[in-house]
């Protein structure tokens, strides 16, 4: 995978062509390495915090220490308590099921009451499966699959998956995976 960084016209399409791969990356690995919490994940440190000069690079915080658009996902993909997808493909079949596991980890030292909310959008922007519940987590506990949506495409385009995780009036993770059917 490669992008194709020909196509912008502009040094603001440039920059913005390259946090949001940036963020996409980053939110992939960040993601698998917290399903694998402890089987045999322990940590996890971000490369290049900040960058050595001005210029596109992979940092998270530019060179006058302004954080890029990628320091707020890793921020959110940090966040002690996360609710977060797996999705094994780049790509689905139209007509062929496929699960969406959501999961949960808390890297808290004690218990943590949330509430989360899984919603999925067909291409036109319809809601067309959600799930809601409310559960302790565990202190420090691993990754656990807690809801499953379940989907069978009738048609090609991309499908949103909006994943939210609240503490009471509080909004701890909010964000969203798009699913490519063809």
């Amino acid at each position: 995978y490669w992008l194709d960084w020909r196509t912008a016209n502009t040094l603001e399409t440039l920059v913005e062509m390259t946090q949001e791969y940036q963020s996409a990356i980053n939110r992939f690995y960040i993601d698998r390495l917290r399903h694998a919490k402890y089987r045999p994940t322990g940590g996890l440190l971000p490369f290049m915090f900040n960058d050595s000069n001005p210029a596109i690079q992979w940092s998270i915080v530019d060179y006058w220490r302004v954080p890029k658009r990628s320091y707020h996902a890793m921020r959110q993909a940090f966040h002690p308590q996360y609710i977060f997808t797996l999705l094994d493909r780049d790509s689905y079949a139209v007509g062929k099921p496929l699960d969406l596991p959501i999961y949960l980890v808390n890297d808290a030292h004690r218990a943590v009451p949330v509430q989360l909310e899984a919603e999925l959008f067909d291409p036109e922007g319809r809601l067309i499966a959600s799930a809601e519940r409310a559960l302790t987590l565990p202190p420090d506990c691993m990754a656990m699959e807690v809801d499953r949506l379940r989907l069978t495409p009738d048609r090609a385009g991309l499908y949103r998956l909006a994943l939210a995780l609240r503490q009471g009036e509080a909004t701890l993770v909010d964000h969203s995976y798009t699913v490519t059917v063809e």
